[in-house]
């Protein structure tokens, strides 16, 4: 498996829309790993996508399997679980459990199985309803459809990003067991850029870092008519 197949997970999180009894507006309610759309996808989940993307941010991305469950077990131990009373999320878990093969203990399946009564399960829809669906999610009702940033969700992204931070000994932590990548980028001129930070770059250059890294993990060939890869593993 290539160095890219491998650094292809990240660690993202759901910030609240408003205030609640759990946390301000614009704390995190949902710590979770994943890779590709993952933090995107809107069915089968437990806890609700935010239905506007601007609430979810990525914690970091262009880690191996293994080091994003790490990270993700660090930020909701950092900010603890609603249900065992030790912090605002509303994860059930203690994280850790997405590795291939993991089988959730008896007490997880019977939260899962608890926060999914009253759904309806099963029913077969009519092709009246799939058409629904579908037109309710196309274009620009989907949550993946590019737009541009105004300046008011550039100011949420802002206070989202503040609202993030963390203690200076919980950043050290992170750093010391985090990975960092060095990315190439070549536009449709043939220009080279190289970066660091994949989401920044994307910000800079109005691309959108969801995309690119389908491209960085060999998902999809371009973005815009950029490429980019990893092509140095920095720690």
């Amino acid at each position: 498996m290539s160095e890219q197949q491998l650094n292809q997970f990240y660690v993202y999180a759901y910030l609240r829309s408003k205030p609640s009894q759990h946390g301000p507006k614009y704390s995190p309610f949902y710590i979770g790993k994943g890779k590709s759309d993952r933090a995107f996808v809107r069915r089968n989940r437990i806890t609700p996508t935010p239905a506007d993307v601007s609430f979810i941010v990525f914690v970091q991305e262009g880690l191996t399997e293994e080091e994003a469950l790490n990270l993700e077990k660090f930020c909701i131990n950092l900010y603890g679980r609603i249900d065992n009373q030790t912090g605002i999320l509303r994860n059930l878990t203690d994280g850790g459990e997405g590795l291939s093969g993991f089988s959730p203990s008896s007490e997880t399946r019977n939260k899962i199985s608890a926060s999914n009564k009253g759904k309806t399960k099963g029913r077969k829809l009519s092709e009246e309803t799939k058409r629904k669906i579908s037109s309710a999610t196309s274009g620009k009702n989907n949550p993946r459809w590019k737009k541009e940033v105004t300046l008011e969700t550039r100011r949420k992204m802002s206070l989202a990003k503040q609202d993030f931070q963390m203690s200076e000994l919980a950043k050290q932590k992170m750093v010391a067991t985090s990975a960092m990548y060095l990315y190439e980028l070549i536009d449709a001129n043939g220009d080279v850029y190289v970066t660091e930070n994949l989401a920044c770059f994307a910000r800079q250059y109005n691309l959108t870092v969801q995309l690119l890294r389908l491209v960085v993990n060999g998902k999809q060939k371009h973005h815009k008519g950029w490429k980019a890869r990893i092509v140095e593993k920095l720690k």
